[in-house]
């Protein structure tokens, strides 16, 4: 039940933080975007040390052994968070600025992207499990850059292949809460 509590919590914010936080972002000159992009990433890293700290000395009892290795000290998921946040904030900002996409296409040109899209991630998620040291540094910059390669990289990528074509407005796809409740323009804001 607290998490059903929670869960709608987390919705009432976001609906009434997207619209004011999206236009905010929007107005920032790109530097801006990119420093707040790492701020964020980094802010989400501290607070999940700071949150697990307290429970350093903690051991895991001896009867959570059938639900399989539980390692509550591991903050891997936090990195993996973190990095996607970097990548995914970072891309877009910069796709934003120089032009949204059209993802729409033959069908034959969306799996010719399909399938690149996914040999490049899976050759980022390789180069992450196989050829970089196994640290918490390697595993955020590899998430890092998977997000920017799936945000800027590919639909870049596509455009110059010819793969797809950019966008006929500058305005990426937004939700109807961000859309809605009138506010002057979206202007790309350069």
């Amino acid at each position: 039940m607290v998490g059903v509590a929670l869960g709608v919590v987390v919705l009432v914010v976001v609906l009434r933080v997207e619209r004011p936080a999206t236009l905010w972002w929007r107005r920032q000159a790109l530097c801006v975007q990119l420093c707040a992009s790492v701020a964020a990433s980094g802010v989400l890293l501290g607070v999940a040390a700071l949150a697990s700290a307290p429970y350093g000395d903690w051991a895991v009892p001896a009867g959570w052994s059938a639900a399989g290795m539980v390692d509550p000290e591991s903050l891997d998921t936090v990195v993996v968070m973190s990095g996607v946040l970097l990548g995914t904030l970072a891309g877009t900002s910069v796709m934003y600025r120089i032009g949204w996409f059209d993802a729409g296409g033959p069908l034959g040109l969306r799996a010719a992207r399909w399938v690149l899209g996914t040999v490049v991630a899976v050759a980022i998620w390789y180069a992450e499990r196989e050829v970089l040291p196994e640290s918490g540094a390697s595993t955020f910059v590899a998430f890092a850059v998977l997000a920017l390669w799936v945000q800027l990289g590919a639909p870049v990528l596509f455009i110059r292949l010819g793969l797809m074509e950019p966008a006929a407005t500058a305005e990426p796809a937004v939700s109807a809460g961000a859309r809605s409740g009138g506010g002057g323009g979206h202007g790309r804001g350069h």
